[in-house]
């Protein structure tokens, strides 16, 4: 039976539609959808409740498509397929990672675990202490370098990493000499958010293998072991990649030389406060074989400018970290 014109379908209730609101009307739940047709009259239409958001109503009135209109298997198959979730992700460190029990870095990649919204939110980001901030800023900045020498990457990883390494060297003393500096905070999240991007267009390479293994090995934190790590993965590739890294050391204000960037990098450490060495953030020496040997099996050894020959070289720079 018709429903009249301007009606509502309410999801609540179902296959049904109830006149619009008003003296005398029934009124419809808010989870309901307007439907409004050219025609004197418009018709029951299948609804689906859909979680409140705070960011709009519009988003609680999304129709399902009515079912009138499927005209081929694979429509059909496509209309029972779930929408992907409504995600928003608000991070509050400069990056992240993840350990299970057994000691294993876990890399999840699925495009329904896409956010669709993120919030950085430098205000909200005041209650993370400076030390964290500065540490997980140094991964990022290791992202941005291993972005511009990486075996796969695109131009659009070159710019955007260039872009982030010269507002790293600014942000990353600013929030160490001022944690409550939101503005600072600000300029570090963008950063680290352009970081991101650069992943998004390159893979990490030696410098990421052996943090990953660090973290996986001893449980130290992500960020510690980038801060620290960073500078001599550097130096290991220096003749391998010594364009792209006179192009980082102009990025990070030194002389646009390759030689100039590893101590570009250690002054970089002294004035954001971050660790120098693997003794310093827990990395006992009776595990840096254990962490050599399985750095070898991580897939960012394939993307080195210069090949890893084997677990030696990895303990060697391990030893001049330590």
């Amino acid at each position: 039976m018709p429903c009249a014109r301007n009606c509502r379908c309410c999801a609540s209730a179902g296959r049904c539609c109830w006149p619009a609101p008003g003296p005398g009307n029934r009124p419809c739940s808010p989870a309901c959808w307007r439907r409004s047709t050219a025609g004197p009259t418009c018709w029951p239409t299948p609804c689906r409740r859909i979680p409140a958001s705070p960011w709009s109503n519009a988003w609680r009135r999304r129709p399902a498509r009515p079912a009138q209109t499927v005209s081929s298997p694979s429509a059909a198959a496509a209309l029972r397929t779930p929408r992907r979730p409504w995600r928003c992700y608000w991070p509050k460190a400069a990056s992240l990672g993840v350990r299970d029990d057994d000691g294993a870095k876990l890399l999840f990649s699925d495009i329904r675990l896409a956010a669709r919204l993120v919030l950085i939110d430098p205000v909200a980001n005041l209650g993370v202490p400076a030390a964290l901030m500065c540490a997980t800023g140094m991964n990022g900045l290791a992202h941005c370098i291993e972005g511009l020498y990486s075996r796969e990457r695109s131009p659009l990883a070159e710019t955007v990493a260039l872009d982030a390494m010269a507002r790293f060297a600014e942000a990353l003393p600013a929030v160490h000499r001022r944690p409550g500096d939101a503005a600072a905070r600000g300029r570090l999240l963008y950063a680290a958010h352009l970081s991101g991007r650069v992943l998004l267009n390159a893979r990490t390479c030696l410098h990421h293998a052996i943090c990953h293994a660090i973290g996986a090995v001893t449980g130290v934190g992500h960020g510690d072991a980038n801060a620290v790590m960073l500078s001599h993965a550097v130096a290991f590739n220096a003749e391998a990649a010594a364009p792209a890294l006179a192009r980082a050391a102009a990025a990070l204000g030194a002389d646009a030389e390759a030689a100039a960037l590893v101590p570009a990098l250690r002054a970089l450490q002294a004035a954001a406060g971050v660790p120098t060495r693997l003794r310093d953030i827990g990395v006992p020496a009776a595990a840096l074989e254990r962490i050599a040997a399985k750095t070898m099996r991580e897939r960012g050894l394939h993307y080195n400018p210069r090949p890893v020959s084997g677990a030696h070289e990895v303990r060697a720079v391990l030893d001049a970290a330590f």
